[in-house]
This record gives C-alpha cells, sequence and structure tokens, in this order.
C-alpha cells in the first residue's frame, strides 16, 4: 500500500485564490503490475486502476496509463515528481481508458491497444509502446491528432553515445512539444548538446507548474558544443510571434585545473521584430562539470547593465537529486538572457527570461520532493513565488 500527499501554492497577485493553491491526496496499493488509487485532487474525488492477466491489460481514470508521454492527457494543475518505471504514482492524468496487449513483433514484446481519453482528443485512437517503453506513440484517427515519445541512449562505435529525449504533440492546426539530445565524442572529450522546442497555448497549458507560459507559440532552438567543458561556444534562436531573438558565444580557458577552471566567455545578443537591439556580453566565470555535476557561477557585463548567473547540479547519491540555479540582472539590459534550468528534467533546459531575479532550487529522492521558485520582474512590484511539496509513504503488510 502506499500513501502519497501534495500541496502546490503559486503566490501571484492577479491570480485568483482558487489558481494559486492546489492540494492531493492519495491511497492505493500495488503488487504484481497490479496497482489501484483512490484521490482527491483539489475537490474532485479520482480513482486509477491497472490491472493485468496474461497478456492482456486494462487501465482507467485519472493516474495510470500504458505509455510514458508526459504532455499526454495532462492535469494542467498537477505533476508527479515520484514518476519513475513501475511508480504507484507517476504522472496525475485527466479521464483516460486503454485496453491493450502484448506480444511479440519483429521478435520482441511489443505493448498496444486502444485508448480513449477526451482530455487528449473527443475520439478514441490506437497507441503502441517498445518493450522498455522508450518508444511510443498515439494516434487519433478522427481528429488526426497524434503523440510521440522517445527516451533512449544509443552508443555507435566511431560516433560516439548519444543520449535523446523528445516528446511531441501534433495536429492539423498546431505542432508542439520538444527535443534534446546529449552527444559525447572521442572518449567524451567533446560535448554536443541540442535542445529544440515548441510551446503553444493552443494544445496543452500549464505543463510545467510555476512557469509562465508565452501567450503565443513561442520557437526555441540551442546548441552547445565544446571540448572538456572549456572550450568550445553556443548558438540560440528564438521565435515568439513577431519578436525574433538570437546569438552567438565563445568561452575560453583561464585556468585550468583538477579543482575547476576559470572561464571566460564572450556573447553576441541580438532581437529584431518590434524592437531592435543589439548588446555584446563578456563574461568570466568559475565552472566544474562531470557527467550531470554542475558547479557554475559567473559575471556577465553589458553595455547598459550587468548579470549574475549560477547553478548547481548534485547527485548526492542514487536517487537523490539536489539544483540550484539563478540568475540576478542590474541595470538597463536589452535583451533576455539565456537561463538554464533543470538538469535532470525530461525537458528543454534553456530559455530566455527579463526578469531581473530568478532563485530555483530543487531536492528529489525516491519519496521526497521539494521544488521552490521565486522570480521578480523589474516592471512589476509583485514577485512570484512557487512551491511545491510531495511525499509518498509506502506501507508493507
Amino acid at each position: 500500500l502506499f500513501l502519497g500527499l501534495g500541496y502546490q501554492n503559486l503566490d501571484v497577485q492577479y491570480l485568483p485564490r482558487e489558481e494559486k493553491n492546489h492540494s492531493s491526496f492519495a491511497f492505493g496499493g500495488f503488487q504484481k503490475g497490479q496497482r489501484f488509487s483512490f484521490e482527491k485532487r483539489d475537490e474532485n474525488f479520482l480513482y486509477g486502476i491497472h490491472f493485468k492477466y496474461n497478456s492482456f491489460h486494462i487501465t482507467s481514470g485519472n493516474r495510470y496509463k500504458p505509455i510514458p508521454h508526459f504532455y499526454f492527457a495532462k492535469d494542467p494543475e498537477f505533476y508527479s515528481q515520484m514518476d519513475r518505471p513501475n511508480s504507484p504514482l507517476p504522472q496525475p492524468i485527466q479521464s483516460s481508458h486503454f485496453f491493450g496487449t502484448q506480444n511479440s513483433i519483429f521478435g520482441k514484446l511489443t505493448d498496444y491497444g486502444i485508448y480513449y481519453a477526451p482530455g487528449f482528443s473527443s475520439y478514441p485512437g490506437i497507441y503502441v509502446s517498445s518493450p522498455n517503453k522508450s518508444y511510443s506513440g498515439v494516434w487519433s484517427p478522427g481528429e488526426n491528432k497524434s503523440s510521440f515519445f522517445i527516451n533512449d541512449t544509443l552508443q555507435l562505435q566511431q560516433f560516439g553515445k548519444h543520449r535523446i529525449q523528445s516528446e511531441s504533440i501534433l495536429n492539423h492546426k498546431e505542432s508542439v512539444g520538444f527535443y534534446y539530445s546529449k552527444s559525447e565524442f572521442v572518449d567524451s572529450n567533446f560535448l554536443v548538446d541540442v535542445t529544440v522546442y515548441r510551446d503553444s497555448p493552443l494544445l496543452y497549458g500549464n505543463v510545467s507548474s510555476g512557469d509562465i507560459r508565452p501567450e503565443i507559440p513561442q520557437t526555441l532552438g540551442y546548441m552547445r558544443g565544446s571540448y572538456r567543458n572549456i572550450l568550445g561556444g553556443e548558438v540560440l534562436s528564438s521565435q515568439e510571434g513577431h519578436r525574433y531573438e538570437s546569438g552567438g558565444s565563445g568561452f575560453l580557458p583561464i585556468i585550468v585545473s583538477q579543482y575547476g577552471n576559470v572561464l571566460c566567455r564572450y556573447r553576441q545578443y541580438n532581437e529584431v521584430g518590434n524592437y531592435q537591439y543589439q548588446e555584446t556580453g563578456r563574461a568570466i566565470f568559475y565552472e566544474w562539470r562531470k557527467d550531470r555535476t554542475v558547479f557554475s557561477i559567473g559575471w556577465e557585463r553589458r553595455e547598459l547593465g550587468s548579470q549574475w548567473e549560477g547553478k548547481i547540479a548534485i547527485p548526492i547519491q542514487t536517487g537523490h537529486l539536489l539544483e540550484l540555479s539563478a540568475i540576478f540582472r542590474e541595470g538597463n539590459l536589452k535583451t533576455r538572457s539565456w537561463f538554464e534550468n533543470w538538469t535532470y528534467a525530461s525537458d528543454f533546459n534553456i530559455n530566455l527570461t527579463d526578469r531581473e531575479e530568478i532563485i530555483k532550487i530543487k531536492y528529489i529522492n525516491q519519496f521526497l520532493s521539494l521544488n521552490v521558485s521565486y522570480s521578480e520582474k523589474k516592471t512589476s512590484p509583485a514577485p512570484i513565488l512557487f512551491i511545491n511539496f510531495q511525499f509518498l509513504h509506502l506501507i508493507d503488510l
């Protein structure tokens, strides 16, 4: 058996009270692939079941689904940090129902079947998922709406190691989603990170609680390449309505040691559309990166202002993750800053911000999650504070 608790507060001056606070309580059990839950999300009483018999399975309700998609039929007010393989508390969803089976296709067991999820499409559809759930797809032929998911690692002898994460939702009106890849070449000396995402309120709402999503579609692409994280460059391009932003940077080492590196960075910021701006940033910062562990703090000077930026990401031990990211903008900066978000999220890890101050802290383990973010905008006296706490307790009988 298990107990799950969640509380969320988004303190924004202009939001009504019912949109600021959300709470949840869940109770259920799981054994040998069977799962059930009863929960209360705000004022709604919901259920979830996942039942297996031989090669057939049925999932129904607001909690379980046989596909790993995060965006698919997502409850816009809730999310789960406890979502791991076979977790009793995966991502909370809107009412959805699946009936499927597992059979051998091309020599491997493949999960496929039919579903009905009115939060995703008003028409039923079909789904398919690979044996290890690294690939899956959903298609609703009545609305011609689909969703695809990828989370895999490719080891190519002559072309390095590549970790790929991607999810998308597509229909005839709009396409949204993200792609992220991390590539390592020549004994991991050469590293390339690529992020592309398209965000739009037309297909889903607030998919990452605490972040204020754009009111119009935004498409952003980012790439960072380096040699041992000490010599390299970045490029970024973003289009949001008539606002087009781009830029590039290069960084090189001043001091290199086993205790970290001191780097200098030259970055160009460009914006065209309603306004035309161009700024140059010259930065110096200390950085230590190894695998997914990051320590970074730096200061950048531009023509009319400056910014401090910092990031810490630590996998304390297996299943325990601590992360902090922050940025402070001073003066009269004309263009938005490049803000690196979470390292461990299965989501894009960089976006653009004109906020004067952002501080984000996240701690996650298998049974506890705390996510806090605070931001201030220069043109608004009201800050935004977001707090999300989640707890999962397993009861052995």
